[in-house]
């Protein structure tokens, strides 16, 4: 651990002390720590303190704060704030993350606040508002610089000199009169280039652009195929809204990749950490109930060759240890599915900086009261079927199904953080563990619930 990543921890300590701290008090604990880096740490602090440490911060260094937190804390801080106080914040940001802000807050409270902000600023963030804010019009930014063909170098390098964003611009891209792309031209040859020579001498005309309906993550490939720092977004009269810089794209690349992540693992929500119980209940659920019912049906299909093989019913005799070995494939696969489920979203959050080992408790009562309710659910769903046909082993198919299901989580969230111990890549170690203790501890469930009910 550098020397930094231990401020950092001992800062977290500090601040969740259950000590009321001024606000004075608040900017000395955060005196020379980046604001990146309390909003990587936001999540990890007790609510009262983020509250605290966002109203010290004030209205720019809050708006700085505000464009690095995800959703789920924006959302949790903007919801105490005061229209007039958003749109003071607002005010201090680009276009592109101040619409980010304003949808984070109560749609209701949208009009009041795009009143109370600067003129042009409203103007740009209700153009990019309209756009879905999955694809390159949602993701980019209306600040660019522009210049016509007829311009002079000179005058070009002077307007990126005055430019209030001067420290982030990479290319000039040339309109024509009625606004369209025609040309581009990036800082390196503008300063190349001679003072008296027009940007039309030395731009180039063959342009890679992006349609403002394109999806981001299409936006994204292509950026990354051209290795460009940003790419221009236009409408279909060729005419540029907006472009979509590198850093926005990063940002892109880690979503979707979480999101792809997790859905392999059926887990439908991003930042699950974050999200209130009955969300991510209803996320799990239905891809949980596919396992579910897709183990009854091969439960159904071991005994349909069982009486194949035996014969019919009226020249064989069930034996209860036969029933059980049916419905083995369901203790398995549910175990299995939601161990794989509470597993990717510790070894996801802790690659993204979402989870760590200061908040291990924490996670793992969630992670255990969720599978608590999604073992009731099935438990009592496939018990009280089995019930119907099977008397007895209803009972037990319903609590094995409960037990294994917590205990799978339980082993989900642990075995990531035990590799972290141990210093064993998580994402190697804690997938074929899993899987055999899963099915070592469902089976055992299983089979010690059957004897102490059946036997």
């Amino acid at each position: 651990m550098t020397e930094e990543s231990v401020r950092i921890e001992n800062l977290i300590e500090m601040l969740n002390l259950d000590e009321e701290y001024t606000n004075e008090e608040i900017l000395n604990l955060l005196e020379g720590t980046r604001i990146e880096d309390i909003a990587e740490i936001f999540t990890r602090l007790r609510e009262p303190i983020r509250r605290s440490i966002f109203f010290a911060l004030g209205d720019d260094k809050g708006a700085e704060l505000l464009s690095e937190l995800d959703e789920i804390p924006a959302i949790q801080i903007l919801q105490d704030l005061s229209p007039e106080r958003i749109a003071a914040i607002v005010n201090y940001l680009p276009p592109d993350e101040a619409a980010d802000v304003i949808g984070f807050s109560d749609r209701e409270n949208h009009p009041q606040i795009l009143q109370r902000v600067e003129e042009e600023l409203a103007s740009q963030i209700q153009d990019l508002t309209t756009y879905s804010p999955d694809t390159a019009g949602g993701v980019m930014t209306s600040e660019f610089e522009s210049a016509r063909p007829g311009h002079s170098v000179r005058s070009a390098l002077l307007e990126i000199k005055t430019s209030e964003t001067a420290d982030s611009i990479q290319y000039i891209y040339i309109l024509d009169e009625e606004e369209r792309l025609v040309g581009v031209v990036s800082v390196r040859e503008l300063l190349q280039a001679k003072l008296n020579q027009s940007i039309g001498e030395i731009m180039q005309t063959e342009i890679v652009s992006v349609p403002l309906d394109m999806d981001q993550e299409e936006v994204s490939r292509i950026l990354s195929r051209y290795n460009y720092h940003s790419i221009p977004v236009v409408d279909d009269g060729n005419c540029l809204k907006g472009i979509v810089t590198f850093d926005d794209i990063i940002d892109v690349i880690e979503e979707e990749s979480s999101e792809d992540i997790y859905r392999m693992a059926g887990e439908v929500v991003i930042h699950p950490t974050q999200q209130p119980f009955h969300r991510r209940l209803a996320a799990r659920m239905p891809w949980l109930m596919v396992t579910l019912v897709g183990t009854f049906l091969a439960a159904l299909l071991i005994q349909f060759f069982e009486v194949l093989f035996e014969g019919p019913q009226d020249e064989r005799t069930d034996s209860l240890w036969t029933l059980l070995l049916c419905f083995i494939p369901m203790i398995g696969g549910m175990a299995g599915n939601v161990g794989i489920q509470s597993s990717t979203v510790m070894v996801r959050g802790l690659a993204t900086g979402e989870v760590s080992s200061a908040i291990f408790m924490r996670l793992l009562i969630k992670e255990v009261y969720l599978a608590a309710a999604i073992g009731c659910i099935s438990g009592l769903l496939i018990g009280s079927t089995v019930f119907i046909f099977y008397s007895q082993i209803g009972y037990v198919v319903a609590l094995a199904l409960f037990g294994a299901i917590v205990f799978a989580a339980v082993l989900g969230t642990v075995l990531p953080f035990a590799c972290l111990w141990l210093k064993v890549d998580p994402a190697y170690a804690s997938g074929p563990v899993l899987t055999t203790m899963n099915d070592l501890l469902g089976f055992l469930i299983y089979f010690l619930i059957a004897m102490a009910l059946l036997k």
